[in-house]
């Protein structure tokens, strides 16, 4: 399935100026995603991830999280259409963002949180969105390695999340 598809970015009125057009154009993007209108999802996710690149701090967690919605909504989008390649492609660099999403909140924050299980989340949704592209696509070998990689992640969060002082109630839904 797709990740975000029905989760709206917030477009407050604090939001900066480029980063309330990008989750505008996002918002915009899910609308027509929602109605199966996937080329014209391509279209506003391709303006999302250009205003995307206009946001200051390139490496803080708000702006790697719009990047990871975008890119892999983008990428589920192709799929649908089944412009594989280039859904592979939109995967991958959502992949690359995902994984940097991660180690910035990890070196951020020394213990369990709820940005921490955003951003492991996150990653674990482009991780199945990938694979199951690299299967549509013959490409086997690393669809199973995303597969065992997304399995290890998985394991990993019910441990440290799921268990002792943090329990699933702690934790709101995804959001994008």
């Amino acid at each position: 399935g797709e990740i975000g598809s029905d989760l709206f970015l917030k477009s407050k009125s604090d939001l900066p100026g480029e980063e309330a057009n990008t989750a505008i154009l996002y918002n915009i993007s899910l609308l027509y995603m929602k109605t199966g209108d996937y080329k014209t999802a391509t279209l506003f996710l391709n303006l999302a991830k250009e205003s995307a690149k206009t946001v200051e701090q390139p490496n803080q967690p708000c702006r790697l999280f719009l990047e990871v919605a975008i890119m892999t909504n983008l990428g589920y989008a192709l799929y649908q259409q089944e412009r594989f390649g280039e859904a592979s492609i939109s995967f991958e660099i959502s992949l690359k963002i995902a994984r940097q999403f991660l180690e910035v909140i990890r070196w951020k924050e020394s213990t369990a949180s709820i940005s921490e299980h955003k951003a492991m989340r996150s990653l674990l949704m482009v991780l199945i969105n990938l694979s199951r592209t690299y299967l549509s696509t013959g490409r086997f070998d690393d669809a199973l390695s995303l597969y065992r990689e997304g399995r290890d992640l998985w394991q990993t969060m019910l441990d440290k999340f799921y268990s002792g002082d943090l329990e699933l109630n702690d934790f709101p839904p995804l959001t994008y």
